[in-house]
């Protein structure tokens, strides 16, 4: 009889190992800031400086309940980027590092309690020094210069302005 309540506390302890639980991060940014992974934003900018940034969020009972705001990278970098213009070579991850391991793992018992869970922002912040105008593109037509009245499957860009075209 001992024997299948040893069991049933290895059967948790490995259930409690290997299920992945609901810890998630979101990277969603919809601001006025320019964020891309690429080197460039199509225009003239200067690299500023460059940032990394890091946040932790606190979960309970496995990962089911976040605690505090949600953690969101892009919106991270985006407040790195201050009041300039963007960020260039953006990079964003999220998992767990040592004191998330320990946090989750030891004295969260396995990360059933609770747990944490990290995300990281690294990037280059830029400063437009060309001129740039706003345009509007629908995605796979290119030649839409200004939003229709309906401009919900248009997405703003800002394009470099050629001086000849400017009156």
């Amino acid at each position: 009889m001992e024997s299948h309540g040893r069991l049933g506390i290895v059967a948790a302890l490995a259930a409690a190992l290997l299920a992945p639980g609901c810890y998630q991060a979101r990277h969603a940014y919809a601001g006025p800031k320019l964020l891309t992974t690429g080197p460039g934003l199509g225009t003239e900018a200067r690299v500023v400086r460059h940032f990394r940034e890091h946040d932790r969020q606190l979960f309970l009972l496995y990962g089911l309940l976040p605690l505090g705001e949600p953690a969101n990278g892009a919106q991270m970098a985006a407040r790195a980027v201050g009041e300039h213009d963007g960020a260039v070579n953006l990079r964003l991850s999220d998992g767990q590092d040592l004191v998330d391991m320990v946090v989750s793992n030891v004295l969260c018992v396995m990360g059933v309690l609770c747990g944490t869970w990290s995300v990281w922002a690294e990037g280059d912040v830029v400063q437009i020094t060309g001129s740039t105008e706003q345009v509007w593109i629908r995605p796979g037509d290119p030649s839409v210069a200004s939003p229709p009245p309906d401009a919900a499957p248009y997405v703003p860009i800002l394009a470099p302005i050629d001086p000849e075209e400017v009156r």
